[in-house]
């Protein structure tokens, strides 16, 4: 089975979607980041994750000390997963 991940940002304004969410949540950081994989299993995603340089870089980054993971059935599409990041 072929691995499809695909990233995308969405844009509110001249904020990135990932930090709209952070804020209105009122949670405080400096630094945050934020990986989306479509992918059949989770194991696909997680290595397409890996794969993509990218999305490596915000996993491995040492300033991004917390993660939220959230993981969502979608349907015929496989899973959607995110990863917010921050510091």
């Amino acid at each position: 089975m072929r691995s499809s991940v695909r990233c995308k940002i969405l844009i509110f304004g001249n904020t990135t979607f990932r930090h709209y969410r952070i804020r209105e949540a009122n949670i405080r950081f400096s630094t945050a980041g934020e990986n989306l994989a479509l992918a059949p299993s989770m194991q696909i995603a997680h290595s397409g994750l890996m794969k993509s340089p990218g999305h490596r870089a915000n996993i491995l980054r040492p300033e991004f000390g917390r993660v939220g993971i959230g993981i969502m059935d979608g349907g015929i599409h496989g899973l959607m997963v995110t990863q917010d990041f921050r510091n």
